[in-house]
């Protein structure tokens, strides 16, 4: 979870030259401000067709899109603006404020008094933009101009929704803090320690020394802590990291027993609080062993459906109860994974935390094989992935970080895309090493090995032999060559862990079972593959792909309705309607995975 930042700095005196001055008197302990009702949004700009007239206000709640209709005319994408006065909360001596995004897409410019104080141009990572010129006690102004027209070569082929869609909040923030903060479990010789590590940032125009105290306490009780004293440089920034000894007896997190341990950092300057993080932690250990996964030493196989968010009038604006119906509706299933394109929602990750269900995170870099020719394409790819890694790698529940999704079978030949994945592994061992690197990669028989392909330690397979015809030069065999196929695989990587991470059929009417587009064809795919899978002991788990149907670009052409059937803007691949709705097939896959717990113990 990320940290929740909480200055409890009682300001009484002035603390140095460098700090700013505060009134006489106690001041008031800051806590995060939300930023959530009270908005108007208006929606103009331009579109593939050209420029279009602004349209009219509209309060809002945020988070929220420009238009909840997946219609093909809105797919192109708009500017819209988005508006919110508020009363500033009171000015506290040696602490700042930043406005929190979870997520804009796709590119945002904030305003604050109509002053421009931060841009940001990725559609999947949270950010903060510094609120300078905020007026405490006072009104305040704030606008978002938010564009999600679509860049061209983007190849995502879920819905293009626009606008601030996960929350936004005020932030306070000690003058000396601790940026991507971090907290990784690891176990050594029979001893759990915690690393805190993160960079130390002094905002002040002068040195400083901070105390950096980490608690971490266990779920029955048991404390144990530490500190270090660490000097930044005026204006700088300094890397952190030290241990904390986890005393007692460790309560690991598991599926079947998600324990979440508190944990507490706080930075003191010259004896005085100046930031306190909170967060939660589980102590569980991942690794690869002789070609197969394993959590906490014991083998693991991984059996769930992935999600693309978005429901029915609100696209991928997430209310607090579509994150509980995600996590039921995957509870129903008896999944213990998930799996998603780009980061979930850090509120989804929480749950999933405390449900102890997993989640196989993979950075937005799909079909990129083009954008990684060139050394700023390669360049952009590798923030995408460190952004991923800094949302997402607190969560307990990630059980892999994916650096790729379908990139060329012979991704081992193309000078860019190599570099990009040599790169990237170095990166996620080096910000999250406790976690497997893993790549997803297309299965497509008759492509030579890819000696790159075994510096990972977790190969995904999406693999669709049955349902897509393939390349022209290059087609796909039917459902009864998969075994094959994933023997093939794993006799060429016999020391990469394999998951069939991608599979499905598509399902939206009732008809013959050799049909596609049926229910019945959808069921019996499903009982075949999955068979598939449960029958090759060196395959660590499969992942439906989805749980629900979901919004997809015009024209989609993964599925059995002509690109140019009215209503085609739906991945109708789903054990579930969009609305949640199961089809026949959802309690099939269900059964499966049950038989698949029970054969292996969990």
């Amino acid at each position: 979870m990320r940290a929740v930042r909480r200055p409890l700095l009682l300001a009484l005196f002035v603390l140095a030259l460098s700090w700013p001055a505060a009134a006489s008197g106690a001041a008031a302990t800051p806590t995060r401000v939300e930023l959530t009702s009270g908005w108007r949004l208006r929606v103009g700009g331009a579109s593939a067709a050209g420029a279009s007239a602004p349209g009219p206000w509209t309060v809002v709640s945020v988070p929220s899109v420009f238009d909840a209709r997946p219609l093909p005319r809105l797919y192109d994408g708009a500017v819209g603006t988005y508006a919110l006065r508020f009363r500033g909360p009171a000015a506290v001596a040696g602490q700042k404020w930043v406005i929190h995004f979870e997520r804009v897409r796709r590119i945002a410019r904030v305003y604050l008094n109509g002053r421009l104080v931060g841009t940001h141009d990725d559609p999947y990572s949270p950010f903060d933009v510094p609120a300078d010129g905020l007026l405490p006690g006072r009104t305040n102004s704030l606008r978002v101009v938010v564009d999600n027209r679509k860049p061209r070569g983007r190849r995502e082929p879920w819905w293009n929704w626009g606008g601030i869609d996960r929350p936004v909040w005020l932030e306070p923030r000690g003058r000396v803090h601790i940026t991507n903060l971090f907290l990784d479990p690891v176990l050594d010789h029979g001893v759990w320690r915690v690393e805190v590590g993160g960079a130390l940032v002094n905002d002040t125009g002068a040195p400083q020394t901070a105390t950096i105290s980490a608690s971490v306490t266990s779920p029955s009780g048991t404390a144990s802590a530490a500190s270090v004293d660490e000097p930044v440089p005026a204006h700088g920034r300094t890397p952190i990291r030290f241990p904390v000894t986890v005393s007692g007896t460790p309560d690991l997190w598991s599926p079947d027993h998600p324990a979440l341990y508190g944990a507490e950092v706080t930075t003191t300057v010259a004896g005085r609080t100046a930031e306190d993080d909170t967060m939660r932690l589980g102590l569980r250990t991942i690794a690869v062993s002789g070609g197969r996964l394993y959590l906490n030493g014991s083998p693991l196989v991984l059996r769930g459906a992935g999600i693309s968010e978005d429901v029915p009038g609100r696209g991928d604006a997430l209310t607090d109860a579509d994150i509980a119906a995600y996590v039921e509706e995957l509870k129903a299933l008896g999944a213990n994974v998930t799996r998603a394109h780009y980061p979930l929602d850090d509120r989804l990750l929480s749950k999933l935390d405390e449900a102890g269900i997993l989640v196989w995170n993979e950075a937005p870099v799909i079909h990129a094989d083009t954008k990684l020719r060139t050394a700023a394409g390669r360049t952009d790819s590798l923030s995408v992935l460190r952004r991923t890694l800094f949302a997402t790698r607190n969560h307990p529940s990630v059980v892999v970080d994916a650096v790729a999704n379908e990139l060329s079978t012979s991704a081992g030949n193309l000078p860019g895309t190599r570099a990009y994945l040599t790169a990237a592994i170095a990166i996620v061992r080096g910000l999250d090493p406790g976690r497997p690197v893993a790549l997803d990669i297309l299965a497509y028989p008759g492509y030579p090995p890819q000696p790159i392909f075994r510096l990972f330690d977790v190969l995904g397979i999406n693999a669709y032999f049955g349902w897509y015809p393939g390349r022209r030069t290059q087609p796909l065999p039917g459902v009864d060559q998969l075994g094959a196929f994933l023997e093939e695989t794993h006799a060429r990587y016999p020391g990469q862990a394999l998951v069939l991470s991608e599979f499905g059929a598509e399902a939206f009417r009732h008809g013959s079972a050799t049909q596609k587009g049926t229910y019945e064809f959808q069921t019996s795919y499903l009982q075949q593959v999955l068979g598939t899978a449960m029958a090759e002991p060196f395959v660590d788990g499969a992942i439906y792909w989805t749980l629900r149907d979901f919004a997809v670009k015009p024209g989609w052409t993964g599925g059995p309705i002509p690109p140019s059937a009215p209503g085609n803007t739906i991945f109708h691949k789903g054990l579930l309607a969009r609305d949640g709705t199961p089809k026949p097939a959802f309690e099939t896959a269900r059964t499966l995975l049950a038989q698949w717990a029970a054969r292996v113990g969990g």
